[in-house]
């Protein structure tokens, strides 16, 4: 007899079925338009909110055992169990939901009760400020990580590391090679590949972390560096995926709500900043700003980037 797929195996499956990447959205029919999700960053943000839900659906309401049973009724109460402190980022939610709903509805027919997952029987909250990204604590760093190493059924922890030694983001991690890493000259090349604005970078690997990299190279000299056992490359998600269940398990995924691997990289901008020109700002606004664009450029981000600086230092 078979198995019955579980709420996030039905999600997930639609998802993959959807994707249609590499494709012109623009030259699309309204039809295909609807079917589909075009870009990495759609799909990320899609999964993120559907698999949520699903967890939550699973926990509260057990007798839903298909897609096409959740109802409004379902996706009002994950939202209102929700913590918001931006109006924006309820509606994106609100939107997500509708095109998880699309997804579902693609692969597995009509819900079996009409109406859109994005009518939300709740008001509108309030703008309470920018949502800040939570800096990862080196305290929690290291619970995560030996978390994840004492199973040792993943690789994770090695994105872990590395984002935390030369910030890059876990798209970085993904298609980093062994040749990438530089031991003559001490560097790690992000490749056009690897870097969210398609512009390739060298990152300095600093002298405490040359052991760690040295190692890295010996591990993986030339190939990509999260190749599994089978020969295939960890996707993206699973290693954020991973961090997220070690969060879990730890207690620790309310603090690091929407964050993985980037509150990782924001706890190096924090420490790299602070070797760059000492534990608190500077007085001098321009030798300030000076110290932050190694480091913007560093992170892949350009010059004189205000908005950054109060993120990422500020943490504004």
């Amino acid at each position: 007899m078979r198995k019955e797929r579980s709420l996030h195996q039905q999600f997930n499956h639609a998802i993959c079925e959807c994707k249609a990447f590499g494709q012109k959205k623009h030259a699309a029919s309204d039809k295909q338009k609807y079917e589909r999700v075009y870009s990495f960053s759609r799909c990320e943000g899609t999964k993120n909110v559907g698999n949520r839900l699903m967890v939550f659906v699973k926990e509260n309401y057990p007798k839903v055992k298909l897609v096409r049973d959740i109802t409004s009724e379902h996706t009002t109460a994950w939202m209102k169990s929700l913590t918001w402190t931006s109006g924006d980022s309820f509606d994106e939610y609100r939107s997500r939901l509708s095109k998880v709903q699309e997804l579902c509805e693609v692969t597995f027919g009509k819900c079996h009760h009409p109406g859109s997952w994005g009518t939300i029987d709740m008001e509108k909250p309030a703008d309470l400020g920018k949502i800040r990204t939570a800096v990862m604590t080196r305290e929690d760093f290291f619970a995560i990580r030996d978390s994840i190493m004492k199973t040792g059924r993943s690789n994770a922890w090695i994105a872990m590391e590395i984002s935390s030694r030369v910030g890059i983001r876990v798209k970085g991690c993904h298609w980093l090679r062994g040749k990438d890493i530089d031991l003559q000259n001490w560097t790690v090349r992000v490749t056009k590949k690897g870097a969210k604005n398609g512009r390739a970078r060298t990152i300095p690997i600093r002298p405490q972390d040359r052991e760690f990299f040295r190692w890295l190279k010996e591990r993986t000299p030339e190939d990509r560096i999260f190749r599994m056992k089978n020969g295939k490359v960890l996707k993206e998600d699973s290693i954020n995926s991973t961090i997220r269940r070690h969060m879990e398990k730890l207690g620790l995924d309310k603090k690091y709500e929407d964050t993985t691997l980037h509150a990782v990289r924001k706890m190096y901008a924090g420490e790299r900043m602070a070797e760059l020109r000492g534990p608190v700002p500077l007085k001098d606004t321009k030798a300030e700003m000076k110290a932050f664009d190694i480091l913007s450029a560093e992170l892949g981000h350009g010059e004189n980037r205000l908005d950054l600086y109060k993120v990422y230092v500020l943490g504004e």
